[in-house]
């Protein structure tokens, strides 16, 4: 059985090129660039920094409908909580992002692929 692992990220949000990073205490080893998305994972293998570049419109594209009118500046700007759900899987990496504002909450997921030997797909620092 794969177990659901919980974190909470802290949040750092870049109004002026509108970046979303969401980091722990845990040092990048290698990462993964898949188009605006960057995620971030340790030795281990466990997801480290996650950062979104273009916010706004990554996030807007990967909300609900209901949810797609909150997704604003302001509301990156006012977050107050990050928590991230992963789950592994065969050889992928199933996440769920939620992110809580001061009154308003958002959820998104992210699929990605586990990669386990170097690849043009996997960078390190």
């Amino acid at each position: 059985m794969n177990l659901v692992r919980k974190m909470r990220f802290n949040i750092d949000y870049d109004e002026k090129s509108d970046d979303l990073f969401l980091y722990n205490d845990r040092d990048s080893k290698g990462s993964i660039e898949m188009g605006d998305l960057i995620l971030d994972f340790d030795s281990d293998g466990n997801l480290t920094p996650i950062e979104l570049l273009n916010a706004t419109t990554f996030l807007r594209d990967s909300v609900s409908d209901k949810e797609e009118k909150l997704v604003t500046g302001d509301f990156l700007l006012t977050l107050i909580g990050a928590e991230v759900f992963t789950k592994q899987q065969s050889n992928f990496l199933f996440i769920k992002i939620i992110l809580t504002g001061k009154k308003d909450v958002i959820s998104f997921p992210i699929n990605a692929p586990l990669i386990g030997e170097a690849s043009p797909a996997l960078v390190y620092p």
